[in-house]
Protein backbone atom coordinates (compact mmCIF):
# COMPACT_ATOMS: atom_id res chain seq x y z
CA UNK A 1 0.00 0.00 0.00
CA UNK A 2 1.36 3.39 -0.95
CA UNK A 3 0.53 6.30 1.32
CA UNK A 4 1.87 9.70 0.34
CA UNK A 5 1.86 12.90 2.31
CA UNK A 6 1.16 16.32 0.92
CA UNK A 7 0.14 19.75 2.00
CA UNK A 8 -2.21 20.32 -0.90
CA UNK A 9 -4.57 18.69 -3.35
CA UNK A 10 -2.76 18.69 -6.67
CA UNK A 11 0.51 20.10 -5.34
CA UNK A 12 2.12 23.32 -4.29
CA UNK A 13 4.90 25.10 -6.11
CA UNK A 14 7.75 26.50 -4.01
CA UNK A 15 10.53 28.92 -4.78
CA UNK A 16 14.15 29.02 -3.75
CA UNK A 17 17.25 26.99 -4.47
CA UNK A 18 16.19 23.66 -5.74
CA UNK A 19 16.73 20.20 -6.96
CA UNK A 20 18.04 19.20 -10.37
CA UNK A 21 15.52 19.96 -13.13
CA UNK A 22 14.97 16.24 -13.73
CA UNK A 23 12.96 16.27 -10.51
CA UNK A 24 9.86 18.27 -11.42
CA UNK A 25 7.51 16.70 -8.91
CA UNK A 26 7.85 14.15 -6.14
CA UNK A 27 5.65 11.96 -4.02
CA UNK A 28 7.32 11.31 -0.65
CA UNK A 29 5.91 8.03 0.54
CA UNK A 30 5.30 7.04 4.13
CA UNK A 31 8.40 5.04 5.03
CA UNK A 32 8.27 1.39 5.95
CA UNK A 33 9.03 0.97 9.62
CA UNK A 34 11.06 -2.13 10.48
CA UNK A 35 11.35 -1.12 14.14
CA UNK A 36 9.24 -1.50 17.25
CA UNK A 37 8.98 2.32 17.58
CA UNK A 38 5.47 3.01 16.31
CA UNK A 39 4.66 6.18 14.42
CA UNK A 40 8.18 7.34 13.61
CA UNK A 41 7.68 6.68 9.90
CA UNK A 42 5.32 9.67 9.85
CA UNK A 43 7.82 11.86 11.72
CA UNK A 44 10.58 11.07 9.20
CA UNK A 45 8.35 11.52 6.14
CA UNK A 46 6.93 14.81 7.43
CA UNK A 47 10.37 16.27 8.12
CA UNK A 48 11.47 15.27 4.63
CA UNK A 49 8.41 16.92 3.09
CA UNK A 50 9.11 20.09 5.09
CA UNK A 51 12.72 20.12 3.93
CA UNK A 52 11.70 19.79 0.26
CA UNK A 53 9.13 22.56 0.69
CA UNK A 54 11.57 24.88 2.40
CA UNK A 55 14.42 24.47 -0.10
CA UNK A 56 13.08 23.66 -3.55
CA UNK A 57 10.59 24.59 -6.21
CA UNK A 58 9.60 20.98 -6.81
CA UNK A 59 5.91 20.10 -6.55
CA UNK A 60 5.01 17.76 -3.68
CA UNK A 61 2.13 15.54 -4.81
CA UNK A 62 -0.26 13.21 -3.01
CA UNK A 63 -0.21 10.37 -5.49
CA UNK A 64 2.69 8.53 -7.08
CA UNK A 65 0.55 8.32 -10.22
CA UNK A 66 0.66 12.11 -10.57
CA UNK A 67 4.34 12.58 -9.68
CA UNK A 68 7.40 12.35 -11.93
CA UNK A 69 9.40 10.80 -9.09
CA UNK A 70 8.78 8.89 -5.87
CA UNK A 71 10.99 9.03 -2.80
CA UNK A 72 10.49 5.85 -0.80
CA UNK A 73 12.37 4.30 2.05
CA UNK A 74 12.42 2.40 5.24
CA UNK A 75 13.61 2.85 8.77
CA UNK A 76 15.79 -0.24 9.01
CA UNK A 77 16.58 -0.20 12.72
CA UNK A 78 16.74 1.81 15.90
CA UNK A 79 19.05 0.86 18.73
CA UNK A 80 19.87 2.38 22.09
CA UNK A 81 23.18 2.14 23.93
CA UNK A 82 24.34 3.56 27.24
CA UNK A 83 27.19 6.04 26.80
CA UNK A 84 27.76 7.24 30.37
CA UNK A 85 27.14 5.94 33.88
CA UNK A 86 27.05 7.17 37.41
CA UNK A 87 28.60 4.41 39.39
CA UNK A 88 28.65 0.98 37.88
CA UNK A 89 24.97 0.35 37.18
CA UNK A 90 23.22 3.70 36.84
CA UNK A 91 23.06 5.06 33.27
CA UNK A 92 23.00 8.84 32.94
CA UNK A 93 23.15 9.20 29.15
CA UNK A 94 22.15 6.99 26.25
CA UNK A 95 22.49 7.25 22.50
CA UNK A 96 19.81 6.32 19.99
CA UNK A 97 21.04 5.20 16.56
CA UNK A 98 18.80 4.99 13.47
CA UNK A 99 19.60 3.31 10.16
CA UNK A 100 17.50 4.41 7.19
CA UNK A 101 17.49 3.37 3.52
CA UNK A 102 15.93 5.37 0.66
CA UNK A 103 15.57 5.57 -3.08
CA UNK A 104 14.35 8.19 -5.53
CA UNK A 105 12.73 6.59 -8.57
CA UNK A 106 11.84 8.17 -11.93
CA UNK A 107 8.36 6.81 -12.56
CA UNK A 108 8.46 7.16 -16.35
CA UNK A 109 11.59 5.00 -16.73
CA UNK A 110 11.37 3.07 -13.43
CA UNK A 111 15.04 3.98 -13.03
CA UNK A 112 16.42 4.54 -9.54
CA UNK A 113 17.88 8.05 -9.78
CA UNK A 114 19.43 8.12 -6.30
CA UNK A 115 19.64 5.72 -3.40
CA UNK A 116 21.27 5.37 -0.03
CA UNK A 117 21.38 2.29 2.14
CA UNK A 118 21.69 2.20 5.87
CA UNK A 119 22.29 5.92 6.44
CA UNK A 120 23.26 6.24 10.11
CA UNK A 121 22.12 9.01 12.42
CA UNK A 122 22.80 9.20 16.17
CA UNK A 123 21.71 11.43 19.02
CA UNK A 124 22.43 11.34 22.75
CA UNK A 125 19.80 11.92 25.41
CA UNK A 126 19.71 12.14 29.20
CA UNK A 127 18.44 9.34 31.40
CA UNK A 128 16.34 10.62 34.27
CA UNK A 129 16.91 8.24 37.16
CA UNK A 130 13.63 7.02 38.66
CA UNK A 131 11.53 8.71 35.95
CA UNK A 132 11.01 6.32 33.07
CA UNK A 133 8.41 8.58 31.38
CA UNK A 134 10.84 11.53 31.25
CA UNK A 135 13.58 9.27 29.92
CA UNK A 136 11.26 7.95 27.20
CA UNK A 137 10.27 11.53 26.30
CA UNK A 138 13.98 12.41 26.00
CA UNK A 139 14.49 9.35 23.79
CA UNK A 140 11.60 10.36 21.52
CA UNK A 141 12.93 13.93 21.29
CA UNK A 142 16.31 12.51 20.26
CA UNK A 143 14.57 10.56 17.46
CA UNK A 144 12.83 13.76 16.33
CA UNK A 145 16.22 15.54 16.26
CA UNK A 146 17.61 12.67 14.19
CA UNK A 147 14.66 12.97 11.81
CA UNK A 148 15.29 16.69 11.26
CA UNK A 149 19.00 16.14 10.52
CA UNK A 150 18.13 13.18 8.31
CA UNK A 151 15.78 15.33 6.21
CA UNK A 152 18.40 18.06 5.77
CA UNK A 153 21.09 15.54 4.85
CA UNK A 154 18.95 13.61 2.36
CA UNK A 155 17.74 16.78 0.67
CA UNK A 156 21.31 18.03 0.26
CA UNK A 157 22.50 14.69 -1.08
CA UNK A 158 19.77 14.64 -3.72
CA UNK A 159 20.19 18.34 -4.55
CA UNK A 160 23.92 17.84 -5.11
CA UNK A 161 23.48 14.75 -7.27
CA UNK A 162 24.11 15.04 -10.99
CA UNK A 163 21.62 12.94 -12.92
Amino acid sequence: MSVCFSFGGCGYRFSGPGLPEEIRSVCIELFKNRTMQTGIESVFANHLISEFQKNSDVRILTSPGQAATVLSGQIDSISVSTISHRGQHTPTERRVTCFISLKLTDLSTKKVMWSAKKLRFREAYNVIVDNKMATERNRYEAIVDISERFAEDVYLQIANESF
